[in-house]
């Protein structure tokens, strides 16, 4: 039985609708910030450790320890995406996650409006992330995090601020198989306060939500072959508002008259990935999603006391005619 459950899981997802992927408020952390996490294509809604607790705040109860990893990426076109996570046990049944992510892009070539150079500028987003998970029965646990986001784009612009918040479920089937539920980015938005920019003399705000995204995966381990296999589905999930104005003049005196329609769409997202540790201290990983964008990675664990460090590196795609991105990372044990 809990075989074909199985089966029917990874079924189901496979043929769920592919759409393509779209840029809304946020999207540079929805890349991913771990070269381990990136490597399985971010597929860890259902993880077999605490690494996962950034996707699904319910994988923090898998913590069985104190850890900590630093990660970097090397990107085309001055970007890059820096991160430091903590992972902890808390027990009995518990675990907690907390971490940073700096999203940046340098080297903007700044110019009047009369095209005089003003010099170089960047831009950036940073999130402080927790996750907090709990074992309620020998395998399920829950979790609920919280995503504190800031975004500065302009210096003649206030930074903009987003909380958020995450839900988690995560059950383990079998010893073999996980399953994972997460709904994340709830109520996120940032609100821009464009008054100074262009000189309006009231408020001027901007509200740009983060798509609510819903997401459910499946890990399955193949222990005789040190195999183990991700599949998630996730659909993304974004309202915004569209406002149009018009002048009207049916009651003698012209007049404008305002009308606001909500518009919301979904974006699904099909993700697959394999890990396998052909020898014990290497760890080969590969995955592809719907969009076509591809990931390779390894991890080595080194056999160095107290801090058992592991060294991991993934090379990925991103849209045609980007060049490849690099990303690298230390964990260690505390």
């Amino acid at each position: 039985m809990k075989a074909v459950l199985t089966t029917i899981l990874f079924a189901l997802m496979v043929t769920m609708a592919i759409a393509q992927d779209g840029s809304h408020a946020g999207a540079a952390f929805r890349v991913g910030h771990s070269p381990q996490a990136r490597a399985l294509g971010n597929a860890l809604t259902a993880s077999a450790g605490a690494d996962g607790a950034y996707h699904n705040p319910a994988n923090a109860a898998a913590a069985d320890s104190k850890s900590a990893e630093f990660a970097r990426s090397l990107m085309a076109f001055d970007r890059s995406v820096s991160s430091a996570v903590f992972h902890t046990s808390l027990p009995p049944t518990a675990g907690l996650a907390i971490g940073v992510v700096y999203a940046a892009v340098d080297g903007f070539d700044g110019r009047t409006v009369s095209g005089y150079p003003t010099g170089t500028f960047g831009i950036y987003e940073a999130q402080v992330f927790t996750a907090f998970g709990i074992r309620i029965g020998k395998r399920s646990s829950i979790g609920a995090g919280v995503k504190i986001s800031l975004a500065d784009y302009d210096n003649q612009v206030d930074a903009a601020t987003a909380v958020g918040i995450d839900l988690g479920y995560r059950r383990e089937l079998t010893d073999r198989t996980i399953i994972g539920v997460s709904v994340q980015d709830l109520v996120a938005a940032y609100t821009w306060n464009t008054q100074e920019l262009y000189g309006t003399a009231g408020a001027n705000q901007v509200v740009n939500a983060f798509p609510t995204r819903f997401r459910v995966g499946i890990r399955h381990t193949w222990t005789n072959w040190n195999l183990s296999g991700h599949l998630e589905t996730e659909r993304r999930v974004q309202t915004s508002t569209y406002t149009r104005e018009r002048l009207s003049t049916a009651l003698g005196d012209p007049r404008i008259i305002r009308t606001e329609t909500d518009i919301r769409n979904a974006r699904d997202f099909v993700r697959a990935a394999v890990e396998w540790s052909p020898v014990e201290r290497i760890r080969i990983r590969g995955s592809m999603d719907s969009q076509g964008v591809w990931a390779v990675g390894f991890g080595l664990p080194l056999p160095v006391e107290p801090y058992l460090p592991t060294i991991d590196y993934t090379l990925l795609s991103e849209r045609d005619g980007i060049p490849l991105t690099h990303q690298i990372a230390l964990r260690i044990r505390l």
